[in-house]
């Protein structure tokens, strides 16, 4: 549908693939800020409830490069998972402190 995301993380963050128009609402956020000095960020993403039953994965990944190499990042969950209201997904944030000076960049990684 041409919207950027592929059919598969289009569905697997609760989009239909058949429709660009909803991409935009399906996309993860990111906020920067300051925690106690320190480069912080807050990774807001939706997940499919019938998730287990479909064997998606989702796994959050950091990298100082968008090239890579990604790791797996185990942020502090600051809000949710809660149901986003359209009965097929949960939003939950997560917070991620940062090494000062250096740049981070943030990914969502799903898998089947």
């Amino acid at each position: 549908d041409a919207d950027g995301l592929t059919n598969f993380m289009e569905y697997a963050l609760g989009g239909d693939p058949s429709l660009a128009a909803d991409a935009a609402a399906q996309q993860p956020a990111v906020a920067y800020f300051n925690e106690g000095g320190q480069p912080a960020l807050d990774f807001t993403w939706r997940r499919r409830l019938d998730r287990n039953s479909r064997a998606l994965v989702y796994q959050v990944e950091l990298a100082s490069a968008t090239t890579g190499p990604w790791s797996f990042a185990a942020g502090t969950t600051v809000a949710g998972p809660a149901p986003s209201g359209d009965g097929i997904t949960e939003q939950l944030t997560q917070r991620f402190l940062l090494p000062p000076g250096d740049a981070r960049f943030i990914r969502l990684r799903v898998s089947d």
